[in-house]
């Protein structure tokens, strides 16, 4: 482990000089915590760039082998890797025969930081707890966590260089204005309301389905491991919620409504058992607002994947999308928490236990 800690602190000091050349920085104004251990908490005491993010991925599957694997689902407008890790106990001998897929990401909308920070608390967690914690080493038994720290990359890239709120994709329009809403822009439902056609706007839904190759490689993605995914959950911010299909239409239950209720009551739960925190469960039309082409539709409808999620991290509107980073760890804590619940409740239902 310290061979691969002493090349990730070399490699993070490189990435954090160029940063600060490019933005111009004090040498004090990025976050060096890295430096003091690679897992350690005072990592997630900050918010991170994506150069510091892929580099800690990178490092996980470094330092954690038999666990951890890196892959790609493509590139970005601007042509970065959308890099991801595969988790799974693909050694152990209690491993069921053929595992199913469980995939998260972060970072759909490039302002709501918490949820890339969650997301890679949560594979921290993972790899941290396997063999020490029962229900974790379950989970990693039983299926592979594919996890994505940030899907719109260049907007991410965006909002920690030139403008904080930015949240689309940074693909220029045909006529005005740049970028799309990567979570207006899935085929299926697209432009059937809760959207916007205006490029200006920041619910635009794109000239046509899949004009954003980031919304449209994660599509392929999960498409390509269908039918072994059993779970997708979109992390962004905020509201407290953990809602599921459909966003398109109010009032129009999903067919699987009463397992998708079921798991989400048992996320919520067990989240709230952590520090107290209030989640609301439910479709998305009924308890946030009409959303068309969303990650969640496309990808219950059109991969037949059950159990699909979006979930709307802290907070409730006092601080909005400029979560403090003191609330990273609580809130990677909590929803790590809905996460364990939310596999094993998954478990149940694909062994028909559910009473």
């Amino acid at each position: 482990m310290d061979t691969t800690l002493n090349e990730f602190t070399a490699d993070f000091t490189r990435v954090q000089h160029e940063q600060q050349q490019v933005l111009g920085l004090p040498e004090n104004t990025v976050s060096s915590d890295m430096s003091d251990s690679l897992l350690s908490a005072s990592f997630f005491n900050k918010y991170h760039t994506i150069d510091e993010l892929h580099e800690y991925y990178r490092a996980l599957a470094k330092t954690y082998p038999d666990l951890v694997e890196t892959f790609s689902i493509g590139k970005t407008y601007q042509g970065r890797d959308i890099l991801g890790v595969h988790i799974h106990a693909k050694h152990s001998v209690n491993r069921v025969a053929e595992p199913k897929e469980i995939v998260f990401h972060g970072g759909m909308h490039a302002r709501e930081w918490i949820a890339p920070a969650v997301v890679t608390f949560m594979a921290t967690q993972l790899v941290e707890q396997y063999n020490k914690n029962t229900d974790v080493t379950t989970m990693l038994d039983t299926f592979i966590y594919s996890i994505i720290p940030v899907l719109n990359i260049d907007g991410f890239v965006y909002t920690h260089k030139k403008d904080r709120m930015w949240r689309k994709t940074r693909q220029p329009n045909r006529f005005a204005c740049v970028g799309t809403d990567p979570n207006r822009n899935w085929e299926y439902a697209w432009g059937t309301g809760g959207s916007s056609s205006n490029p200006c706007s920041e619910a635009y839904m794109g000239p046509k389905p899949f004009s954003e190759p980031e919304p449209r490689q994660m599509a392929a993605y999960v498409q390509s491991r269908a039918p072994n995914v059993i779970s997708y959950i979109d992390f962004h911010a905020f509201s407290q919620l953990w809602m599921y299909p459909f966003g398109n239409i109010c009032n129009h239950p999903a067919p699987d409504s009463a397992k998708l209720m079921r798991v989400g009551k048992a996320a919520v739960g067990a989240l709230k058992s952590v520090h107290g925190t209030s989640f609301q469960v439910g479709p998305i039309c009924d308890i946030i607002y009409q959303a068309s082409g969303s990650s969640v539709d496309h990808i219950y409808a059109r991969a037949n994947v059950t159990f699909s999620y979006a979930v709307e991290l802290r907070d409730t509107g006092n601080y909005g999308f400029i979560l403090p980073p003191k609330y990273i760890i609580p809130s990677g804590q909590e929803t790590f928490a809905g996460i364990i619940a939310m596999s094993l409740q998954i478990i149940k239902e694909i062994s028909n236990q559910v009473l």
